[in-house]
């Protein structure tokens, strides 16, 4: 009869630390998580182990740690919901940093899980060592020290509550980016399969415990409603009511946010007010987003007409009522300087809706409502209709004569900045241009799609160029810190989250800032195209004051930094399709080619190199000539 033996130390903590890593990843996917993106390394070898055996996770393997978090970060732009990002120790989880902070700025829920050192590791000169403890600072809205794994009863239970809380902190009340911090130590494998754990006695052993407690319910969250304030939606329906010149100005909003489309377009629309829609708003584009800005619906040419002294003047609106972030567009932030002026802020006032943030960088807003802009409206409309309706009234609101000539003028204005948009675009022909590549990505996209728009000038083109009407149902973006790292990467993540058609509009420098997310598209399969607008540089400060300075000209490269390199073989490195096209013909070719294939497509739309400044510069001109006429 063989005696039995107790385990070793080393056969107990690797015991005690597979029991930790199964109910820490079990209790993410009880709370709700479903995708994991996961970098190689040694130290995160239990929990990546863990993820993998567990029958809820999904795991998606992103080599490189910064395309890595804004793949995640797409992930969870495109649902809501937070992806959980997984890596080793050492510099691994510093990769994480930009993608953290832009989830921290634009409120997009996400987990970070930076496997780490034991204590005895630390502070000693041990390889691959650092001090990870609030790695993120700040830019975190919660942070949790794992501690050395236990195999109490109370401990593997708290790491459990602990992944859901961490889950609950990542939405609400103000969703963002958390950070756990687990250590680990060797031997970092679980108990090999077949090994007879019988050996030690039950209390010393974690597995039953954990076996009992993987797929068991976690604590729900019951998060608090985002209800508007009755004295802000009574405020706002009497100035509404009161306003002969309403405008509606809607900057960046997540593409989740289908309910708040919809009740924002009713309202505006049934109160006869114009919407100056940003693409990244998500109400540029649908069936219901054409009829003209004089009916109501999206005023798409603010951006021109906005950018013009003229137009300022001419269009003023009494009453500006911002939904969402921080418009991009410079016609925009121009009529909001214009606003905020001391000298007028009596006569236009202005409202800020935003369920997060303050995003309001002239400090002069009236009034900051705390809301969902789907809820507010809803209970606008529903006021407006009510007794703050009819006190309005009584008090001499505006006459309809008075709201039509306003939205009349403004369908003028918009129909003539049309013409010249079309005008320039005719001027060109069949030449691919800037502008004729922002007007025909979402007209060619399906109404399901999902299409992602680069920062710098490709979101702007969108705003200038872009008519409102059919075009993609949501509209995906970085507009938290408007950085270009990690587009390509973002755009692959939302597609493999959502399974949706996806074009990427990225300008050429974005595209090779981030060549490691055509690695991590290699995986998709719904159609995913990466239109890249190569204008041979960042083109946009050709815009900017330092653009205009024949005395820095030579000192001009250093901005908009020409590569002259070949595209072609940066989608042959990771087998991706590639066409390149120089014409409008051929454009429309390539991307309706691309859209029905699966996987990812590199189209390279080749454009003059300082045609965006030339094109914008006539359009721009034009309009003012316009105005100035009417």
């Amino acid at each position: 009869m063989s005696e039995s033996r107790s385990p070793g130390p080393s056969e107990h903590r690797a015991a005690v630390q597979w029991a930790w890593a199964r109910v820490l990843l079990d209790g993410f996917a009880e709370a709700g998580v479903r995708d994991v993106v996961i970098s190689p390394g040694s130290r995160s070898t239990p929990f990546v182990l863990a993820a993998h055996r567990h029958p809820k996770l999904r795991c998606h393997d992103v080599l490189d740690e910064r395309s890595a978090a804004f793949f995640a970060l797409g992930q969870s732009k495109a649902c809501g919901e937070p992806s959980l990002l997984v890596c080793t120790s050492g510099t691994a989880g510093a990769h994480y940093l930009p993608a953290v902070m832009e989830a921290s700025l634009s409120h997009t829920p996400l987990l970070l899980l930076t496997a780490d050192r034991p204590f005895e590791l630390q502070a000693c000169g041990a390889n691959q060592t650092a001090d990870q403890l609030k790695l993120f600072g700040s830019h975190a809205r919660g942070f949790f020290h794992l501690g050395r794994p236990d195999g109490s009863e109370r401990a593997l239970r708290a790491v459990r509550r602990t992944a859901a809380q961490a889950a609950a902190l990542a939405r609400a009340p103000l969703p963002g980016p958390v950070h756990l911090n687990a250590p680990a130590h060797q031997p970092l494998e679980p108990p090999a399969e077949g090994e007879d754990p019988a050996h030690a006695s039950s209390q010393d052993r974690p597995e039953p415990l954990g076996e009992r407690l993987i797929g068991a319910p976690v604590t729900r969250v019951a998060a608090a409603e985002a209800v508007p304030s009755p004295e802000a939606v009574r405020e706002l329906a009497e100035r509404l009511s009161a306003a002969a010149r309403p405008l509606f100005v809607c900057g960046p909003q997540p593409p989740a946010r289908a309910g708040a489309v919809a009740a924002l377009r009713r309202l505006a629309a049934s109160r006869g007010i114009p919407l100056a829609a940003e693409a990244t708003s998500q109400l540029r584009f649908g069936p219901e987003s054409g009829g003209g800005a004089g009916e109501g619906s999206v005023f798409g040419c603010f951006d021109p007409i906005y950018r013009s002294p003229a137009g300022r003047e001419r269009l003023r609106p009494d009453l500006i009522v911002q939904f969402g972030g921080t418009p991009a567009s410079g016609g925009l932030l121009a009529l909001l300087a214009d606003a905020s002026d001391s000298s007028d802020r009596e006569e236009v006032g202005r409202i800020v809706v935003a369920p997060h943030g303050w995003p309001d960088p002239e400090s002069a807003a009236d009034l900051l409502v705390r809301a969902d802009s789907g809820r507010l409206a809803a209970a606008l409309d529903a006021a407006l209709d009510g007794t703050a309706g009819e006190a309005a009234a009584r008090r001499g609101a505006v006459t309809d004569a008075s709201r039509r000539s306003w939205l009349e003028a403004v369908g003028r204005a918009d129909g003539l900045a049309r013409h010249a948009i079309e005008a320039e675009l005719e001027r060109a022909g069949d030449r691919l241009t800037e502008g004729a590549v922002a007007q025909a990505v979402p007209r060619a996209m399906p109404q399901d799609g999902l299409l992602a728009v680069g920062n710098s000038l490709p979101v702007r083109q969108l705003d200038a160029w872009s008519r409102p009407g059919p075009g993609p149902g949501r509209v995906l973006s970085q507009r938290g810190l408007s950085g270009i790292d990690g587009l390509v990467s973002g755009a692959a993540g939302a597609c493999a989250r959502s399974g949706r058609p996806t074009v990427l509009l990225v300008g050429d420098v974005s595209f090779l800032h981030d060549l490691s997310g055509l690695l991590a598209a290699r995986s998709l399969e719904p159609p995913f195209v990466v239109v890249v607008v190569n204008n041979d540089g960042g083109r946009l400060f050709e815009e900017l004051p330092i653009g205009g300075r024949s005395d820095l000209e030579e000192a001009l490269p250093h901005f908009t930094t020409p590569h002259g390199v070949a595209l072609e073989h940066a989608a042959a490195l990771f087998g991706h399709r590639h066409a390149v096209v120089d014409t409008v013909t051929g454009f429309d070719t390539a991307l309706g080619e691309a859209l029905s294939q699966s996987g990812c497509t590199v189209v390279e739309a080749r454009v003059p190199p300082h045609g965006a400044a030339e094109q914008n510069g006539r359009v721009r001109e034009a309009v003012r000539e316009a105005l100035a006429a009417l």
